[in-house]
């Protein structure tokens, strides 16, 4: 279901976006930094049930209004879970991301821009030394998720068409903890994001 529906977005937002006609195209290569957590409560008490922090390396196309983006995203220093960092642990992402954008001219040469969209991570990989761990397939698909996320991220033209281009996100996730409902278990998790990328304007 995540997948049709990101799918589905992502179709969507291109036609939209090609159907205005007004925009300018850019690709390039994104390198970030992200903080992830999943949280769980019940009986009054809330607890830090998983946490990671993940390098990503990837790339973008932007069309003015829309940005498509894929990276792939490996843990550093191993997982957090309950509160505990298991550092013989690690993981590995491919988060794709769909964000609809609309930029203000700050200068001749600089604009900023607010954005919303959706990340939609899939975890591809769970590792123990560097071995990957059987029998990990349900865990990865209840850390397979799909996050709502804001942020602002701005554009420096660096020449007439190389563009350094920052950004933070915070993202909600919607589909946090195990596809499986446990009873009086409510789950909760977030993603922040630091991106710093390069474009190449056409």
């Amino acid at each position: 279901m995540k997948r049709i529906l990101i799918a589905l977005l992502m179709v969507v937002s291109v036609a939209t976006v090609y159907s205005a006609g007004d925009f300018n195209t850019m690709a390039g290569l994104n390198l970030g930094y992200n903080i992830v957590s999943i949280s769980a409560s019940g009986g009054g008490t809330t607890i830090d049930v998983l946490g990671a922090n993940t390098l990503a390396i990837g790339a973008f196309l932007d069309f003015t209004y829309l940005r498509l983006g894929f990276a792939y995203n490996m843990t550093l220093g191993g997982l957090k879970y309950l509160g505990v960092t298991m550092s013989d642990y690690s993981m590995t992402f491919l988060n794709l991301d769909l964000v609809g954008k609309y930029p203000f001219a700050i200068g001749p040469k600089a604009s900023i821009w607010p954005a919303i969209g959706f990340l939609y991570s899939i975890a591809l990989s769970l590792t123990y030394q560097g071995e990957e761990v059987s029998g990990a397939d349900q865990f990865k698909k209840d850390m397979t998720d799909l996050y709502l996320k804001l942020g602002v991220g701005a554009d420096f033209d660096v020449s007439e068409n190389i563009v350094l281009t920052p950004s933070i996100f915070y993202g909600i996730n919607l589909s946090p903890g195990p596809n499986e409902t446990i009873s009086g278990i409510t789950y909760s998790g977030s993603i922040f994001q630091i991106n710093l990328g390069v474009g190449f304007k056409f």
